[in-house]
């Protein structure tokens, strides 16, 4: 099953690994970085490192552009 947003047609699961999907998902709940670490059992850095990667896929800048491509 393809995952895409309707408004811009991008599909977000060709975009994106299935870990920067789980990560994105999280973010744009409004899980704060700490907390994604913690439950995924990683470091703050690599997290960080994950949300430029996904911004940068998806040519965005924030956690509310994200919301579009995850949750719509």
């Amino acid at each position: 099953m393809k995952i895409h947003n309707p408004v811009s047609t991008l599909q977000v699961t060709d975009a994106l690994t299935p870990y920067e999907f789980s990560i994105a998902m999280l973010a744009s709940k409004g899980r704060s970085n700490k907390e994604i670490a913690k439950s995924l059992g990683i470091s703050l850095n690599t997290v960080k490192s994950y949300l430029e990667n996904i911004f940068s896929k998806l040519h965005i800048s924030s956690r509310s552009e994200l919301d579009m491509f995850v949750n719509r």
